[in-house]
């Protein structure tokens, strides 16, 4: 088994593919349902609570980045609504150093082919249709986006990846798991071509892509995971995101990876305490 610019505005530097648009508003957050998947003790997050599930974009309550006074260290010191940056014990990302092999179930990604409509804000694309979603035994979390950090949020054994791609469900009640895919150089991948064909970027902020995408061709054929219990990566960094890490990393030549670079760089929150958690692997 395999284990492996400073574009601040206001909003985070990342991008995003989002099947189900994406937009910025947060509040302060209310205490949040549990809810068991599969073993691991989730949150409800709704909507107005996170700026992935959302289109319309409107201004942050603070403006934040990566770098200098705005920057992760700072996160939770911009406004009582980033609290947990600061004081959360389940903060992603984290190093993957230690797991137990478990009994896990399968990941099941039903992903199709869609039409994707890319828009650049400092950290999104959006895709506008839907129907995409994982199955983990019977739970269902339908696909919402995906985006890019480079290099990798979380490391294993201490180091990055040379990009990370997230993945981001929600299930009709609230849950969210986010599938977790390192990107290491290699040879060309021919499946992000249309994507890569298409970045936008602040000068050219949307673009219509001709050809479908199915985000299944974006995986490693093996999906083995590790699991643990986390949070977004970004403010408000709200916590009770289920993490599935693929043990096995895609690759991108590095013409795609200096590519992306050329856009957005150095869009990753350091890793972050594992306190009492447990990662665990898929046998």
């Amino acid at each position: 088994m395999q284990h492996f610019s400073k574009y601040f505005l206001v909003v985070v530097a990342v991008i995003v593919i989002s099947i189900l648009p994406v937009a910025c508003t947060q509040r302060s957050l209310a205490p949040l349902q549990s809810h068991s998947v599969n073993g691991l003790t989730s949150q409800n997050i709704t909507d107005s609570e996170h700026h992935y599930f959302h289109k319309t974009e409107k201004p942050h309550k603070a403006e934040w980045g990566y770098e200098g006074d705005t920057g992760p260290k700072h996160w939770g010191d911009l406004s009582p609504d980033y609290i947990l940056a600061k004081q959360g014990k389940l903060q992603s990302p984290i190093d993957i150093s230690k797991s137990i092999e478990k009994e896990l179930p399968d990941i099941v990604f039903n992903y199709r082919p869609v039409k994707i409509n890319l828009v650049y804000n400092g950290h999104t694309i959006e895709e506008e249709e839907g129907g995409s979603h994982v199955l983990v035994n019977e739970d269902l979390f339908e696909l919402k986006q995906f985006h890019f950090h480079a290099p990798s949020e979380h490391t294993i054994n201490g180091k990055h990846a040379d990009m990370e791609m997230h993945l981001v469900h929600k299930a009709k009640d609230g849950t969210v798991a986010v599938v977790a895919v390192m990107i290491e150089q290699g040879a060309e991948n021919r499946s992000f071509t249309s994507i890569w064909e298409n970045l936008p970027t602040p000068v050219k902020r949307e673009v219509q892509v001709a050809r479908t995408v199915d985000a299944t061709d974006l995986l490693p054929r093996n999906h083995t995971y590790y699991r643990y219990r986390g949070s977004f990566t970004t403010p408000p960094c709200t916590e009770g995101v289920t993490w599935f890490v693929l043990t096995v990393p895609i690759e991108l030549s590095p013409g795609q990876i200096n590519k992306f670079k050329s856009i957005i760089n150095n869009n990753n929150r350091p890793t972050q305490h594992l306190n009492e958690r447990k990662i665990y692997l898929s046998e």
